[in-house]
């Protein structure tokens, strides 16, 4: 897989953000071991994506799929689950059920809006 992309997604205010890498492995690799040092790598390895995040850290996810891949959308909400968990324990929310789902629905959504801007920039350059 040659494209990488990185998001960064608002949640709830501009507060808090998750981080998503799309793409290329190794690209999204070097830029979480940036972030965090001590990660083990071997989270990459057999997955269709990951998260990672400690205390007071912005979260990040990683989707190794192509976005025509099926199993691509279930995975960027798997993982954007973790990084909303992440973000509603480090402010003590356990209540808005609501709240959270839309807040995975934004990671999701935004990285919808990414897949479709670069189908339509594929099919202008045709």
């Amino acid at each position: 897989m040659t494209y990488y992309k990185r998001l960064k997604v608002a949640i709830l205010n501009d507060e808090f953000f998750v981080t998503v890498l799309l793409g290329n492995k190794e690209m999204a690799k070097k830029a979480m071991l940036c972030n965090y040092p001590d990660m083990d790598t071997e989270v990459f390895e057999n997955t269709r994506g990951c998260y990672v995040c400690w205390h007071m850290q912005i979260p990040i996810i990683w989707i190794g799929l192509s976005p025509k891949d099926p199993h691509f959308y279930a995975t960027v909400a798997h993982e954007a689950i973790h990084a909303i968990d992440f973000i509603f324990d480090e402010i003590g929310e356990t209540a808005a059920t609501e709240v959270y789902a839309h807040c995975v629905g934004a990671v999701v959504a935004k990285v919808e809006q990414w897949v479709k801007r670069k189908k339509m920039k594929h099919s202008k350059g045709k």
